[in-house]
């Protein structure tokens, strides 16, 4: 049983150093070492290999109301 799981994230370099972060991982799951799309965990982190310097990625948590969704009416078949 692994630790934890990769994510594929797109592209992205060190706010630090500029150079290119690889490797992002999270605890979120099943924890298999499988690889995740971002959008379907809510962390995720890497270090950077030159500076060292943490990056992390956390999902704002939102208050759901019905507001968030779209109603649909339609005319009732009888």
């Amino acid at each position: 049983m692994g630790l934890f799981n990769y994510v594929d994230v797109p592209p992205q370099k060190c706010r630090r150093c500029r150079k290119p972060l690889y490797n992002w991982q999270t605890k979120d799951g099943d924890l298999s070492l499988s690889t995740v799309p971002f959008g379907s965990v809510s962390n995720f982190y890497v270090s950077c290999d030159n500076c060292r310097a943490r990056h992390e990625y956390t999902l704002r948590p939102r208050k759901m109301t019905l507001a968030n969704y779209r109603l649909k009416v339609t005319k009732w078949h009888s």
